[in-house]
């Protein structure tokens, strides 16, 4: 089975995984496991190395800001997954 992913999910998954070719792979094709390469990725928080090392506010904001749009990002792919998979019946699946 694969799955139609919205344009924006596609160029949102580009632009926050530019050097990622099999994520992007994935979302570009449809396949449904995109959510595990995602997964593997995804940071619920900065770690203590990278707010020791931060050398300003300003960079640690954008540190957080970039975890955080992930993580929205994650979530807009799960909803999109959800809704897809749930339209399909179940005989076909």
């Amino acid at each position: 089975m694969m799955v139609n992913y919205s344009q924006e999910l596609i160029n949102e998954i580009k632009e926050l995984f530019p050097k990622e070719e099999t994520i992007i792979k994935l979302a570009e094709t449809g396949n449904p496991h995109l959510g595990g390469y995602l997964d593997g990725y995804m940071q619920a928080c900065l770690g203590c190395d990278e707010i020791l090392v931060s050398i300003s506010l300003k960079e640690l904001q954008e540190k957080a800001f970039f975890v955080k749009r992930r993580s929205v990002m994650y979530n807009k792919w799960y909803s999109e997954y959800t809704k897809i998979k749930n339209s399909i019946p179940l005989d076909t699946v």
